[in-house]
């Protein structure tokens, strides 16, 4: 435990010196600030000028936005893991105690618990705007804490340095147009949206293109996705290692 808590301070120290590290960090509480002005000041002004209440894309504006907290918070973290990476930390940590293992739970379970964390403030911070149920929230915040850790190792995986990481990241971000094309079209092949972890998300929020499915059917083909892209993340992930 004390070892996870030096690895913790010591992550902290290095995303404060980073003036952009510390920006994206602080991202998803932003957001949280944001959205809150956001809504309601864009709410008057569509009504004033197209004559059009946004309130019902209240669920897709909300859900497109909480899409960015674990974007965020991989980005940082991504950001950190290729750091270790260029000084071979990854490989000496494999020879110690904590195991190569040991270091890859740690990169993990860190941003799950925090994205999970900020989701849930998140929600339940628009709660008098937009109410979600205590079901569909943790299963909701649960799916986004689990994509963290792609962003982190997909950058990990593909980029040589922070220049190509920050390059990737962007890249990444296009991960989010899926979810708003699935909530906009009626179409057979809207599923193959769905192979993209974040339209789960967009669609148990909206409801969009899953009104065919049962709660546990939703869950398990969810949780199926989330977890087949991670464990080909972590694969990717350490082919690079290894190799390196």
């Amino acid at each position: 435990m004390k070892k996870l808590m030096k690895f913790t301070v010591a992550d902290l120290r290095n995303i404060v010196r980073d003036p952009m590290q510390t920006m994206t960090a602080v991202a998803p509480l932003i957001i949280i600030v944001v959205i809150r002005i956001f809504l309601s000041v864009a709410r008057e002004q569509v009504i004033q000028f197209f004559d059009y209440d946004i309130i019902s894309d209240y669920p897709m504006i909300i859900s497109f936005f909480s899409l960015l907290i674990p974007m965020m918070v991989g980005l940082v973290i991504g950001f950190i893991i290729l750091d270790e990476r260029d000084e071979s930390m990854i490989n000496y940590y494999a020879v110690t105690p904590l195991t190569k293992k040991g270091y890859l739970v740690f990169r993990m379970t860190v941003p799950i618990v925090f994205t999970f964390l900020v989701s849930v403030v998140f929600y339940l911070s628009l709660y008098d705007i937009y109410a979600v149920d205590l079901l569909k929230l943790l299963i909701v915040s649960s799916l986004l804490a689990l994509q963290a850790p792609v962003f982190s190792f997909l950058m990990a995986s593909f980029a040589s340095n922070k220049v190509e990481g920050l390059a990737i990241g962007k890249l990444l971000g296009m991960m989010i147009v899926p979810p708003i094309a699935n909530y906009f079209l009626v179409s057979n092949w809207s599923l193959l949206f769905f192979i993209v972890p974040q339209t789960w998300v967009s669609a148990i929020i909206t409801g969009k293109n899953i009104g065919f499915l049962n709660l546990p059917m939703i869950v398990s083909l969810s949780l199926f996705i989330h977890v087949a892209i991670i464990i080909f993340c972590i694969k990717t992930f350490m082919k690079k290692v290894d190799g390196s």
